[in-house]
């Protein structure tokens, strides 16, 4: 048995013998991703300081041990990226147009009128790097800042305001939105209002961070208030 494992790896030449442990190895330090055209990506990386490599006063006891500048973020355009896994990590998101509905919001006007409404926001990541080199949730952010400008426009107007002009509040409302996400990369192509409606009270449905359920005041209640 040994003798013609012997004769085998005798026939196998040297440059495999020699490939293998670098094709097992290379996975646990390079990584490969292919990234589609609708999609983009940062990379978070520590460039190596490759001039002063021979310098041991700059190598550190700590990773990434060589010489290094200080944490950047690079963008990733469509299509393969190959990254070190050691000294780098990335993170792939839509570049494309795409959109977010807000939960029901219950709000009141100015003139003391409860409603309901429910928004939906268009939106293109045009700038990764600032995307996700400032904030930590992408989505979130986008949701929270909608959410709060919805609520500052909606409750300085009246009742009459509001139901009077709706084309004129989704301009207003794309305007305030999109200058609050521009500095973080994200362009607001339209803000608009999918439900608008009169509401005496919302119930909470669900368990796990439940949404609002408006109930629409129907034409006897409001007529006996």
């Amino acid at each position: 048995m040994e003798s013609a494992l012997i004769v085998l790896l005798d026939k196998i030449p040297s440059w495999v013998i020699w490939f293998i442990p670098i094709v097992w190895l290379a996975p646990k330090f390079f990584g490969l991703r292919i990234i589609r055209k609708t999609h983009g990506g940062v990379k978070f990386t520590t460039p190596i300081k490759f001039k002063t490599l021979l310098n041991l006063r700059e190598w550190s006891l700590l990773p990434p041990f060589m010489p290094s500048d200080t944490a950047t973020v690079i963008p990733i355009s469509p299509g393969i990226c190959l990254y070190n896994k050691l000294l780098s990590d990335i993170e792939i998101y839509p570049t494309a147009r795409q959109t977010t509905n807000l939960q029901y919001q219950a709000l009141v006007t100015n003139d003391e009128h409860s409603i309901a409404v429910s928004t939906i926001i268009a939106y293109e990541v045009t700038d990764l790097v600032r995307a996700f080199g400032e904030t930590w949730d992408v989505e979130d952010l986008i949701k929270d800042i909608s959410l709060a400008r919805v609520r500052l426009l909606l409750t300085t107007m009246s009742f009459a305001e509001i139901i009077e002009d709706q084309a004129s509040i989704d301009e207003s409302l794309t305007k305030v939105i999109k200058a609050d996400l521009e500095e973080y990369g994200i362009q607001v192509i339209k803000a608009y209002f999918t439900d608008l409606a009169p509401s005496s009270n919302t119930l909470f449905m669900g368990a796990n961070g439940s949404s609002l359920l408006p109930t629409p005041i129907n034409e006897e209640n409001r007529n006996a208030s």
